[in-house]
Parts: C-alpha cells; structure tokens; sequence
C-alpha cells in the first residue's frame, strides 16, 4: 500500500490513467495467481470445519446487543472508514487545499502508512509491557484526531509530512488493541465472528465516507470541510470509548 501511494503519482504522470490502471490489474492477476498456485485451503483454516466457521445473524444480533461492542463497531465505522476515506482522496485534498504536487501528496500518503507499521509495533509493545490497553486507545484517538485536523489547515509540505507520519502512528496503532478489546467482549470462540464484525463495519464506513468527501467539498466549496466531517466522526468516538470497559 505504501508503495503504492509513492508509485501512482509517478505512474499517472507517466502512463496516464488507462496505464496506470493496466499496470495494476497486471500485478493484480499476478498476485492472484501467485496466491491460488502457492495456498493450500489448510493453510487458512487449519483445524477449521464446517458449522465452526460459519458467521450466522445471531451472531451478529449478540455482538451488536452489547455496548461496549457496539462501541467498538462505530469506532471501525469511523475511524478505519475515515482513513481509507482520507488515504483514498488525500492527493486530491492536499493538491486543492494547499496547492501540493501530486508527487509530494503520494510521499505524504506514504508517511501515513510508514507511521501506522511503526506504530503498530511500539505502541501495542508499550501496552503489552505496561498491562493497559484503553488508555492507549485514547491517546491513539485523541492524537491522530488532532493531527487529522492539522493536516487540512497547515500547507507547508515539511509539516505536513511530519503531521502525516504522526498520524498513521497513533492511528493505526490503536486497531490491534481495540481487536484485542474486542475478543475479550466476545468471549472464547468468537473472537474470530468479532474481528470480522468489525472489519465489516470498517468497510461499510469506508463506502460511505469515500463517497461523503466529495458531495461536502462541492456543498461547502472545501476539502477542509470533508476533514472536519471525520474529525468529528472521530471525535465522537474518542468520547464514545471512554466508558468501554477494559475486561480481562
């Protein structure tokens, strides 16, 4: 993903749209093939049959019943949906608002994903060390808010890459934690039909912020508006998590 963000601008420039979008169907299919030729079906699911790994409603039914879940549900809603939504319009927002080159906006994106791979292991290695996880989860959303916020106000590239590299630190770091907060409220067995419940409202929350960004930048003639719709949305969530309990 990170490389992908560096290279598209390149490849833009250089092949235009039809061939850019040719070059990754190409690694696409490759990819696909490399996967169906070197993957067994054991390497999976090992030790996963039948009834055992279906997903049914009533699973879904009990999860969402429980606050703190449901929590946890709007938290990938927004938060995991609001990243991919700014990762996915980032070259665009950071080329109309501060008049940044595509070029420059991909190494930014890039940073992102740079700071959210660092921060996935320190953070949660801190967290594992000290025996605490909420309150990193709020120091994760409290920072990567803020930050989100400065990257649509501040328009000097050495910041704003800087603000980039934060932000993918402390927000992406916070997803292994709220997945372990989560197999704790599902309980044994189901931790799986948890984490999947969640990447399922992650993905929900990317369609339709993705498609927000646009409609708010036409309606209030900015992109810093679309920021401020997720920074609210994530707001909302850091407030949110405040009263989930951190089970053992």
């Amino acid at each position: 993903m990170m490389i992908a963000l560096i290279l598209t601008p390149a490849l833009f420039l250089s092949f235009g749209m039809r061939g850019m979008l040719t070059i990754y169907a190409a690694l696409s299919c490759a990819g696909t093939l490399l996967f169906l030729v070197l993957v067994k079906k054991e390497d999976l699911l090992p030790g996963v049959k039948g009834a055992e790994s279906t997903f049914t409603l009533r699973d879904i039914w009990n999860l969402s019943r429980r606050k703190d879940f449901l929590v946890l549900e709007y938290g990938f809603f927004a938060c995991v949906g609001g990243f991919t939504a700014i990762m996915t319009w980032l070259e665009e927002m950071l080329h109309s608002l501060h008049g940044i080159a595509m070029e420059k906006a991909g190494i930014a994106g890039g940073l992102l994903i740079v700071g959210g791979i660092i921060g996935s292991i320190v953070i949660p290695s801190l967290s594992d060390r000290m025996k605490k996880i909420k309150p990193f989860i709020l120091l994760d959303l409290a920072v990567g808010t803020i930050m989100l916020y400065l990257i649509g106000i501040i328009g000097v590239f050495s910041l704003l890459a800087v603000i980039c590299f934060v932000t993918g630190f402390f927000l992406m770091s916070a997803l292994p934690l709220v997945l372990e907060i989560s197999s704790r409220i599902a309980g044994p067995g189901m931790e799986g039909r948890a984490s999947s419940l969640l990447w399922f409202f992650s993905q929900v929350g990317s369609v339709l912020l993705i498609a927000m960004v646009g409609p708010v930048k036409s309606l209030w003639g900015s992109y810093y508006h679309s920021f401020v719709v997720i920074v609210v949305l994530w707001a909302v969530a850091f407030f949110l998590f405040i009263g989930v309990k951190e089970t053992q």
